[in-house]
């Protein structure tokens, strides 16, 4: 038994240290790549790697429309529920290639009290941008029989930090 357990910390302890030199290595390369003079990146938080870099953006962009695809599959929509879904998805679609980021020699330029003010209105525009995709979303939701509501509410919470551990909770 003592053996075993002596088994157990060296793999664990090995398995960290690959671990940490992985992380290093990766964190090193991307701190390298000098893309970090944009903020508000929806891939990241702060630390190396935080800012916006194109291909991350693609990224999500991409992610985002094989989800929709795989929903719009799933859902087997008729022909009057196809016209609410590209009505929908066009909505979708406007507010997805809206979202711009902010460069961060644009925030340093400004005072305190401007970058504040350019935020509220980041957050105006981005609340009416979800307004319009509300209401969009209820029209076509309003087609859906009782059965694609139900595929629709599972599948349509795409974000993978709901989908960590199984189902999203309620």
């Amino acid at each position: 038994m003592r053996k075993l357990n002596k088994l157990l910390v060296a793999c664990l302890t090995a398995a960290g240290l690959c671990t940490a030199g992985i992380t290093t290595g990766a964190l090193a390369q991307t701190s390298s790549t000098g893309n970090d003079d944009y903020v508000g990146c929806p891939v990241g938080g702060p630390g190396p790697g935080y800012g916006y870099h194109a291909r991350s953006h693609e990224h999500w962009k991409d992610y985002h429309h094989q989800r929709r695809t795989a929903l719009h599959d799933k859902l087997k929509l008729n022909a009057e529920q196809e016209k609410a879904w590209a009505d929908y998805t066009a909505v979708t679609d406007k507010n997805l290639e809206a979202w711009k980021p902010v460069r961060r020699a644009d925030l340093e330029k400004m005072t305190s009290p401007e970058r504040m003010q350019a935020m509220i209105d980041r957050m105006k525009a981005h609340e009416q941008a979800m307004t319009d995709q509300l209401a969009a979303l209820k029209t076509f939701y309003a087609t859906l029989t009782p059965e694609q509501q139900k595929t629709f509410d599972s599948e349509s919470m795409y974000y993978p930090r709901f989908r960590r551990g199984g189902p999203a909770r309620r």
